[in-house]
């Protein structure tokens, strides 16, 4: 990447960072796999990309298949800031047992998110199994987005 994009990509994240949550003419949300990928290619360009890890907080990613892009682009972590911030509105301290409709799930935040966390990890093997691939290194960073939408459906 040029120093001209990698500056823009710097100033469109700290602007995120500092206004997360307001949308302005100033401050827009970009999506979480543009920035995965462009952080990707900048330090694999730089041969860096194995000194360092890509953390994503991303309030764009929830479906298995956005994390499996998501690793495809190059993050070694994701943290679903928004997914977990619903599951804690709905089952977090303070909620009845009326306001859960169905009497089977647990009105508990923790095991509720450990739930979710569980099947995102079953759905991520199943669509790396689907590819063929047996590790996650081999996964991360390969780009490999039109197979893994192919996995996800089939």
């Amino acid at each position: 990447l040029s120093p001209v994009c990698l500056g823009s990509l710097r100033r469109a994240a700290s602007i995120n960072a500092e206004y997360m949550g307001e949308l302005s003419e100033s401050a827009v949300p970009i999506p979480s796999l543009l920035c995965i990928g462009a952080v990707h290619h900048a330090l694999v360009s730089r041969s860096l990309r194995s000194k360092c890890s890509i953390i994503a907080e991303a309030g764009d990613v929830s479906t298995v298949h956005e994390f499996c892009l998501s690793i495809g682009f190059g993050a070694d972590a994701i943290y679903p800031y928004s997914t977990f911030r619903l599951v804690q509105h709905f089952f977090g301290p303070g909620r009845d047992q009326q306001n859960i409709s169905q009497e089977h799930i647990p009105n508990s935040a923790l095991s509720t998110l450990n739930s979710y966390i569980k099947a995102v990890h079953k759905g991520i093997l199943k669509v790396m199994s689907k590819m063929g691939i047996s590790t996650l290194p081999s996964y991360k960073g390969a780009g490999r987005s039109s197979e893994t939408a192919k996995a996800h459906r089939g």
